[in-house]
């Protein structure tokens, strides 16, 4: 009898998992239908982001004129070509 064995159990046994796992099953699944409903735009708003503020933009602009400044990259008769092409460009799109 001693070297009898354990009978095998019938029904398996339902795979335990630890809670974390269980919480991340779920959060990934959360994720998922959230990110397939604001794909389908139930709501019909905007398809792009908010507007960029001019204010923002030549903010931007003086940020990137400062910072060439103050790296020594800004040569005059560059930047005077580049603002000639710069102007160019937004008078031949209005």
């Amino acid at each position: 009898m001693a070297q009898a064995t354990q009978a095998g159990r019938a029904i398996p046994q339902a795979p335990s998992y630890p809670l974390g796992a269980v919480g991340a099953i779920i959060a990934a699944i959360l994720l998922a239908g959230t990110l397939a409903f604001a794909a389908i735009d139930p709501f019909g708003g905007p398809s792009v982001g908010p507007a960029i503020s001019p204010a923002v933009l030549e903010s931007g602009v003086q940020w990137e004129l400062q910072r060439r400044q103050q790296s020594g990259d800004a040569d005059p008769l560059t930047e005077a070509q580049r603002e000639w092409e710069r102007q160019r460009r937004q008078q031949s799109i209005s």
